[in-house]
């Protein structure tokens, strides 16, 4: 679980093919980048949360307008050069 301010933080996905994917819909990565749809769509895969501050923000409407940039494929781990777990 990730750490803020001292507290813990769960952060749920059910997408199982991801490498951070843990039973129970849990997200095992200890970084996350959110971003709206349009900024990941234009962003490279290998943009993801180590390149947070070369996002811009980028205000949504609904959760139907975001995506996770952290995704990587359970088969792929070291897609974007960092060692993912």
């Amino acid at each position: 679980m990730a750490q803020r301010g001292g507290q813990q933080q769960e952060i749920y996905c059910a997408v199982s093919n991801c490498h951070y994917y843990q039973s129970g819909h849990k997200c095992r990565a200890e970084k996350i980048m959110v971003c709206s749809d349009p900024i990941a769509h234009k962003m490279p895969d290998t943009m993801d949360a180590t390149n947070s501050q070369q996002f811009p923000e980028s205000p949504c409407n609904s959760c139907m307008e975001t995506a996770c940039k952290t995704f990587v494929a359970k088969e792929d781990p070291t897609r974007d050069g960092v060692n993912k777990l």
